[in-house]
């Protein structure tokens, strides 16, 4: 009589095990948070340290300043499609960069010119490939990017589930902007953690609202491709923003008539960056079609 509590106890600790054992990353990775930025510190070629930019929609590429400082020998030559046709691009493969008790070895770097950032150099970026490969969790509370597997992942408690419309290069939601006119927008955007503004708006939208004589100038931004053009934009704020329960009020944004993206609009609209995104932790579930997402601390 007295062994089917000692079963449902044992049953009951190897379920909570097994809980946690789900809960625990792959790999953590420590960050800070320069300005609007995720950075890491890594190491290359056994010993060199390096400044990384975590961007999750970029295929890792490295600053070729970086590359000739070092000599890493290129393997061969690519081009990289672009709106303004192709960019020839060196490459090398299968290249090894340890982080905090975990190395990875990317399968192909590019290297292109990389501008600073608040002065801060960049010698590397890279997430993309860690979306691709694991479920990413942005841990802004503690500074940490979380790798886990992506299979039988449970959201740790508190985060909120979003579905997918898509995922390009990053996670494409619909968000609800209300501008200094009253009206209010339904817009497609993607969650870019590597942006550092609030949002940007591509010629779609703003010429649809006249969102350069309806919202207050506040200065102009640049946005650079591949090639080194670029095209101008118009900073702003607007009233709100909003993505499922995530708000935040007078956001600021850049405005662009020329757009920035290629097609007609029908994909995104825009993107919102992490002077929204600085407020949620976020988990980067491409796999399951999914973002999860909970507000930080500070909050």
């Amino acid at each position: 009589m007295q062994a089917a509590p000692k079963t449902l106890a044992t049953l009951l600790f190897i379920l909570t095990v097994n809980m946690l054992q789900a809960a625990t990353p792959l790999h953590s990775i420590n960050f800070k948070l320069f300005g609007s930025k995720i950075f890491f510190t890594a190491h290359i070629l056994d010993s060199n340290e390096i400044t990384v930019l975590f961007d999750p929609g970029t295929y890792a590429y490295m600053h070729s300043g970086t590359a000739q400082k070092y000599r890493i020998d290129y393997t061969e030559t690519g081009k990289m499609a672009n709106s303004e046709g192709t960019t020839e691009l060196n490459m090398f493969t299968n290249f090894g960069v340890a982080f905090d008790g975990f190395t990875d070895t990317f399968e192909t770097v590019r290297s292109q010119a990389t501008a600073p950032y608040l002065n801060k150099r960049i010698d590397m970026v890279l997430g993309k490939e860690w979306v691709d490969r694991y479920i990413v969790h942005i841990d802004l509370d503690n500074s940490k990017i979380n790798l886990y597997d992506t299979k039988g992942f449970d959201a740790p408690a508190g985060f909120h589930a979003i579905e997918t419309i898509s995922w390009n290069r990053y996670p494409l939601l619909k968000a609800w902007f209300a501008f200094d006119s009253g009206d209010s927008a339904e817009v497609r955007v993607e969650i870019n953690h590597g942006s550092e503004v609030g949002f940007q708006l591509d010629k779609y939208i703003t010429n649809e609202y006249k969102l350069y004589k309806i919202q207050k100038d506040r200065g102009s931004m640049r946005l650079y491709g591949p090639t080194g053009e670029g095209i101008e934009g118009m900073l702003t704020r607007v009233p709100s923003v909003q993505i499922d329960g995530m708000r935040q009020t007078m956001v600021r944004g850049g405005l662009f008539k020329d757009g920035y993206s290629q097609g007609d609009g029908e994909f995104a609209q825009g993107l919102v960056g992490m002077d929204f995104l600085k407020w949620y932790n976020f988990v980067l579930d491409k796999w399951g079609g999914k973002l999860y997402y909970k507000p930080t601390h500070k909050e």
